[in-house]
């Protein structure tokens, strides 16, 4: 028996799941929004790549967005493209404003939206933005890791350093950066922060450079296959060790020569030889009983051909392939689940179109309502290439609340029947949408039979759309004379499609 409480129970796994009969599990890809790309580099000192290594929060207070992107220099090459962090606004979340802050001088002026400069004297790149409303300290309300001495050889760099903000605009370094040193074969330059509402931990996702993760890769040139870490932190100061979670197989290998096939267009160089699946980042964030992620999946379609090695291809990239993001979900962040047989919950647009080369996500999803909102960072091309032989722009795709997996049925019907479970609360309430069907929810016991007045036949059914569905039987909602004692949920679906469950106060 499991005991559920008042938590959401989602069917991303089969953590609740006792039998399926005539009902599957399905992956919903994210709805692109119709106005994307929502943001570009319209301003004469951005260039033609903006895009979203960052992170886009809802000032509740305020009642604003707020998003924190990055552009790539023109020519530039190596750790040495990535230029600042920038900074937009907007009330709606489609229609983004520029403010000039006043705080960087480019060409002459700090009439920008810019709050790094690129290369900046103590601390570089800085990925993404964490809001710790509870932080008793107000001048640490805002933090995030930047990644210390890009300018420098791998072999110098001292490593990933803490920066505090009142306001996410003002930035100071803690002064006893790094908080956790640099090892160029564990810690890479892409980090996503976040932090973990259910533990009360922060946690960092990091591009893990690792030698022997995947049986097929003595087939590329020696080079480390990109995984992914993670290190957690009680304060944002002291992180544990980084430790590897999460590292492409033999199926991924195979999905990425397919993916590369039709992805040829968008493409600069082609090695087959090795040809290889990697991963590059991981967003996300904490939902219900579950950590769901959002992992950057690159298809790397070969590194530079040997007469090139030490040299940078034409357009100054080192390696070449698409990005796509496919749906991951852990119960403790260490053990990971590969959700949607590994298909993209946020699809690559057509060949040539703004999306159709790479997707990187926001570090974590925003929900605003009853919308889980994805920003993303689309490119025309492939890794690899670099200004003005590619352009980026910030784009949005959306999920309704809990949206991420359903159980479907079809006109013939069918059931889920949950695992024996316990509850707290005194009502059950179900998100899932009708298609000119019909929901019914029977509470059985242990032996599977019907509590008296919560058949599948005393149910009064659901039909529509919407996220919180009040379950009654009989006109009746109230289940709490059996809180606490085992008992099993039996949906029977017909046309319809179930997203989540809830017992509530």
């Amino acid at each position: 028996m499991i005991d559920v409480g008042t938590r959401k129970q989602l069917f991303i796994d089969d953590y609740v799941i006792g039998r399926l009969e005539n009902v599957w599990q399905v992956l919903n890809p994210a709805q692109k929004h119709p106005a994307n790309p929502l943001v570009r580099g319209d301003r004469p000192w951005e260039s033609s790549v903006v895009y979203m290594y960052g992170s886009v929060l809802y000032d509740e207070a305020e009642k604003r967005f707020r998003m924190w992107y990055h552009q790539t220099i023109e020519g530039g090459y190596g750790d040495n493209y990535h230029a600042g962090l920038l900074y937009a606004t907007s009330e709606d979340g489609i229609r983004w404003e520029k403010p000039e802050l006043g705080i960087v001088e480019l060409d002459g002026s700090t009439s920008n939206n810019a709050i790094q400069r690129d290369h900046c004297t103590d601390w570089q790149f800085v990925q993404n933005i964490v809001y710790a409303p509870d932080e008793p300290d107000p001048q640490r309300r805002y933090k995030a890791l930047a990644f210390l001495g890009a300018d420098k050889p791998k072999t110098v760099r001292p490593g990933y350093g803490a920066l505090f903000s009142p306001d996410g605009i003002h930035w100071t370094s803690y002064e006893q950066n790094p908080v956790f040193k640099y090892d160029h074969l564990s810690v890479c330059e892409v980090c996503t922060t976040l932090y973990d509402e259910r533990h009360q931990q922060y946690v960092a996702f990091v591009k893990y450079s690792y030698w022997g993760c995947a049986p097929r890769w003595d087939r590329s040139f020696g080079l480390m296959r990109r995984c992914q870490g993670i290190m957690t932190s009680p304060d944002f100061i002291h992180w544990s060790p980084n430790q590897l979670v999460l590292i492409p197989d033999e199926l991924d290998d195979q999905l990425a020569e397919m993916r590369i096939m039709a992805a040829q267009p968008v493409l600069d160089f082609n090695n087959p030889s090795a040809h290889r699946a990697e991963f590059y980042g991981l967003g996300g964030l904490p939902y219900g009983d579950l950590f769901i992620g959002l992992l950057w999946v690159y298809d790397a379609s070969g590194s530079p051909l040997p007469e090139n090695e030490g040299n940078p291809p034409k357009n100054g990239g080192s390696q070449a392939g698409p990005i796509h993001v496919p749906l991951v979900a852990s119960r403790d962040m260490r053990e990971w689940m590969r959700i949607g047989k590994r298909m993209p919950v946020l699809p690559l647009g057509e060949p040539g179109s703004w999306d159709g080369g790479m997707i990187l996500t926001a570090a974590r999803p925003v929900i605003v309502g009853d919308e889980i909102r994805i920003y993303y960072s689309g490119y025309d091309r492939g890794h690899g290439l670099l200004p003005p032989a590619v352009n980026g722009a910030i784009g949005l795709a959306t999920l309704r609340l809990d949206g991420f997996v359903s159980i479907n049925a079809n006109a013939g019907g069918g059931t889920l029947t949950t695992r024996l479970l316990s509850f707290a609360g005194r009502r059950l309430v179900v998100n899932a949408e009708t298609m000119g069907g019909r929901v019914a929810v029977e509470l059985s016991d242990e032996s599977g039979r019907p509590l008296p007045g919560f058949g599948a036949s005393d149910c009064d059914g659901i039909d529509g759309d919407a996220v919180r569905h009040v379950v009654t039987w009989k006109g009746k909602s109230d289940v709490a004379a059996y809180a606490g004692t085992p008992i099993q949920v039996r949906f029977h679906l017909e046309r319809a499609k179930l997203y989540a469950f809830t017992f509530e106060e």
